[in-house]
């Protein structure tokens, strides 16, 4: 099971979330990276909220990093790339990547190789975690 850094937080958040060092950071810790991509001016930055950082494409297409698209625009210029795994969502309880992961909205986990798990802020991971894809969290409590 992989665990995935939610914006590239380990140890809680902090607002350095979303920036490249820091991905990079929780990266090279050997943890996977939930990335928030967002259009703003002719350009696609990461961001959750607004823009920070225009994005590292390199960064984009590392194994284990899920692109989590903010805004139609980024859908639309980034939908024609294989190479990425994203998604998009509202208020969905999950939905699919491009690469087939289902990613569960807090609370609505179901149990499938493919699923990930977001147990964000000061979720509880659960202690019996069943054949899973991977969760993603804020602080690796591991």
């Amino acid at each position: 099971m992989k665990y995935i850094a939610h914006r590239g937080n380990t140890e809680g958040i902090t607002e350095f979330e979303n920036k490249i060092e820091y991905l990079k950071h929780a990266y090279s810790l050997g943890y996977g990276l939930e990335v928030d991509v967002r259009y703003h001016k002719d350009k696609l930055y990461f961001g959750h909220d607004e823009p920070q950082e225009e994005i590292d494409n390199e960064l984009l297409i590392l194994p284990d990093v899920f692109v989590h698209l903010k805004d139609f625009k980024s859908v639309e210029l980034l939908a024609h790339r294989k190479d990425l795994n994203m998604f998009w969502h509202n208020n969905d309880e999950m939905v699919f990547t491009t690469q087939g992961n289902i990613w569960c909205y807090p609370g609505n986990n179901i149990i499938h190789p493919k699923s990930i798990w977001l147990c964000l802020n000061d979720t509880t991971i659960p202690t019996d975690i069943p054949d899973i894809y991977g969760i993603c969290i804020d602080k690796m409590k591991i």
